[in-house]
């Protein structure tokens, strides 16, 4: 089954994307690195298409049409399975799981606790927002075409479900498959989610690494990357 491997990232993120690249080409298949127009990244490589949509922005009103457009540009892309990455993540082994392929009607990520997001920000309804967003979902995500062009279909009314504070695509990617009609479920042990910075950090989650984690997110520079590909090959 077809699989296209993309990253989203911007501009800043340059030097971050061309030293983690090998961890997105090892899988063998191609790579579309998406990033916004006013802040394009561009890398040459016979395996990556890079491909400028949307504007640029973290949270709010400019980073909601962003995603609207890049997520809505990869139904361009005639592939059964996409693995969407941010700059700062990315799957370990070269094979993809199994598992992965096994049902299209079910998106997966890596789980986040939102819940100091929502105190931090003085939620007036606290608990109401809970409710509807119990976790956030982190990269890398995983979908099915079937399932991008269902979530496609309620993308204006998942965003409009996030609160005004957290207008981020881990809290749409929680909210859409519920209003499509689809499941969502965690790696589990086999991945990991954390600010993930220098040799410390790299040292925090290398229990998890040990424990089979192979869908990584949060690695914010090489040492933190270069201690988590030690834990790897340990491992292996």
């Amino acid at each position: 089954m077809s699989t296209l491997v993309v990253v989203q990232c911007w501009r800043g993120d340059q030097a971050r994307v061309e030293s983690f690249l090998p961890h997105w080409t090892h899988h063998e298949l191609p790579v579309l690195l998406l990033s916004p127009v006013d802040e394009p990244v561009y890398v040459s490589h016979p395996q990556v298409t890079c491909r400028s949509v949307g504007p640029n922005d973290y949270n709010g009103d400019l980073s909601v049409e962003r995603y609207k457009q890049q997520i809505s540009a990869l139904a361009d892309y005639d592939v059964d399975w996409f693995m969407l990455n941010e700059s700062d993540s990315f799957c370990l082994t070269p094979n993809l799981p199994d598992y992965l392929y096994g049902d299209p009607d079910l998106v997966r990520a890596n789980y986040a606790n939102p819940w100091n997001w929502i105190n931090t920000n003085n939620d007036p309804q606290p608990m109401a927002t809970l409710m509807v967003h119990d976790t956030a979902m982190q990269a890398p995500w995983w979908f099915s075409r079937r399932a991008l062009l269902r979530m496609i279909d309620v993308m204006d009314a998942a965003w409009d479900g996030c609160p005004p504070y957290a207008k981020f695509i881990d809290w749409w990617f929680h909210h859409a498959p519920h209003l499509a009609g689809l499941r969502h479920e965690s790696y589990g042990l086999g991945g990991t989610t954390w600010p993930i910075s220098g040799a410390e950090g790299a040292a925090a989650i290398r229990h998890k690494i040990v424990e089979g984690a192979v869908m990584v997110h949060g690695v914010k520079d090489d040492v933190a990357l270069a201690g988590i590909l030690q834990a790897y090959e340990e491992r292996r």
